[in-house]
């Protein structure tokens, strides 16, 4: 019996240094993602949109605006070829891409439909509020207490209620201009009442923890396991090696945009 206990002993310990070890490597790896991840460049000008009306490819677009329109007037920083024939073209402000809108209006508005998209509002998500208020008074609540809000354009999209043991509080998801959710990200928390609520970008994405891509879950994955270490096919928690490889967060930021 003191054999077996010795052993069982023995086991228990292994397994939880093993346990350490393991929470030791993921604190280094999340520890190396934050220091390697860059904070996105957010375009806040409006692209201009040229679609053909009938199906055709982005090179016949291009040669009937060259035919048509002289650019030698009109700012433009970039025009890029999308499917069935459209062209995006970014302009260097707001003015100049309603000019620019104007001058291909007036030749081809017959064959394309000319447009400036309606994009929708970056939306940021605060987390732990521990009552349900209604969504006048929790935006006058914010706009109070904290300055990076009081004077900025915004409204509560929706309200989530979380229970968790015998406790409940709500997150809620709100929605502003490009500015204000800027300076909100980078304030990292918001004054809510006696709280200082956690916020983050409230843009949901599912990760995948086999092989780091986005928008799937591991059940779910075809691919082949990838290791965040040294991007071998086993598993992150199996690698040998001591320190997370910055290649290898280079590798899975691209995988993720391809």
């Amino acid at each position: 019996m003191k054999a077996v206990a010795k052993d069982v002993k023995k086991h228990s310990q292994g397994l939880c240094e093993a346990m350490v070890r393991n929470e030791s490597e993921s604190s280094k790896i999340c520890e190396e993602i934050k220091m390697n991840h860059k904070e996105p460049k957010i375009n806040k000008e409006k692209p201009l949109i040229i679609k053909p009306k009938e199906k055709q490819d982005a090179m016949k677009t291009k040669e009937d605006l060259n035919k048509n329109v002289d650019p030698s007037d009109l700012k433009i920083s970039n025009v890029q070829g999308r499917k069935s024939g459209t062209i995006v073209i970014q302009s260097e402000n707001e003015s100049e891409r309603d000019k620019i809108k104007t001058a291909i209006a007036n030749k081809m508005s017959d064959r394309y439909e000319i447009r400036v998209p309606n994009t929708a509002k970056p939306k940021f998500m605060a987390f732990g509020v521990s009552f349900k208020y209604e969504s006048e008074q929790l935006v006058e609540m914010i706009k109070k207490q904290n300055e990076c809000l009081q004077s900025a354009d915004f409204k509560i999209i929706k309200y989530i209620q979380v229970k968790k043991y015998r406790s409940k509080y709500y997150n809620f998801l709100i929605e502003t201009d490009v500015d204000t959710f800027s300076a909100v990200l980078k304030s990292e928390k918001i004054n809510i009442g006696w709280e200082k609520c956690r916020v983050q970008d409230g843009m949901v994405v599912s990760v995948c923890y086999k092989c780091k891509g986005f928008n799937h879950i591991a059940t779910k994955c075809k691919d082949e396991e990838v290791c965040l270490k040294c991007l071998g096919n086993h598993k992150t928690m199996e690698c040998t090696k001591e320190q997370i490889n910055s290649v290898s967060i280079a590798f899975v930021q691209t995988k993720n945009l391809i």
